[in-house]
C-alpha cells in the first residue's frame, strides 16, 4: 500500500504541478460582424502551449474560435506564435487547402471560413493583437457570409 502511494504521488506531481500554476484568465476583446450586420464583443484567450494554437471566445452575443494548425507544406502557426518577438506579424491564411480553422456565431447564425486571412502578432507585453476577413458559409447550409473583425489585448498562454 505505501509503495502504490509513493508512486501515485511521484507520478501525480505532474498533475498537482498544472494545478497549482497560475494561468492567464480569458481578457482583452474580439470583435466581428457579419457583413452589414452589428460588430459584437467579446473576451478571450490564445493558447500556445498546445498545437494547433487556438484562440477561442464567447459571450452572450459573440462566439470566436480559431485553429491554427500546421499545413501541408509544414508551416505551423503554433510555432509562429511561440518564436514570434514583439510585433513580428504572422499571416494565417483560412480556406484554399488551409488546416486552419475560423469560426464566429452572432445573430443567430454562423460562419465558417472557406477563404480569407486573419493577420496576428504579439506585443511586448505578450497579448494578440490582430484582424481578420473571410468569406465562408453559413453553418449547416450551402450559403456564402462574410465577416471581419480584429482583436486587442488578448492574453496568451504559452
Amino acid at each position: 500500500m505505501r509503495i502504490a502511494l509513493g508512486v501515485f504521488l511521484l507520478t501525480g506531481g505532474c498533475v498537482v504541478d498544472e494545478l497549482t500554476q497560475s494561468h492567464p484568465t480569458p481578457g482583452g476583446m474580439v470583435h466581428a460582424a457579419l457583413a452589414g450586420g452589428a460588430d459584437h464583443e467579446c473576451s478571450a484567450l490564445g493558447d500556445g502551449k498546445d498545437d494547433p494554437f487556438t484562440i477561442n471566445g464567447f459571450s452572450s452575443v459573440l462566439t470566436f474560435g480559431l485553429v491554427g494548425a500546421t499545413d501541408s507544406a509544414g508551416a505551423s502557426v503554433h510555432a509562429d506564435v511561440n518564436a514570434a518577438t514583439a510585433l513580428a506579424s504572422i499571416t494565417v491564411p483560412l480556406g484554399g487547402g488551409s488546416a486552419s480553422q475560423l469560426e464566429i456565431h452572432l445573430d443567430g447564425s454562423g460562419c465558417v471560413a472557406t477563404g480569407g486571412e486573419l493577420h496576428l502578432h504579439v506585443d511586448a507585453a505578450g497579448r494578440l493583437q490582430g484582424d481578420f476577413a473571410a468569406t465562408g458559409t453559413v453553418t449547416g447550409s450551402s450559403d456564402v457570409c462574410n465577416f471581419y473583425g480584429g482583436f486587442a489585448d488578448v492574453p496568451l498562454d504559452r
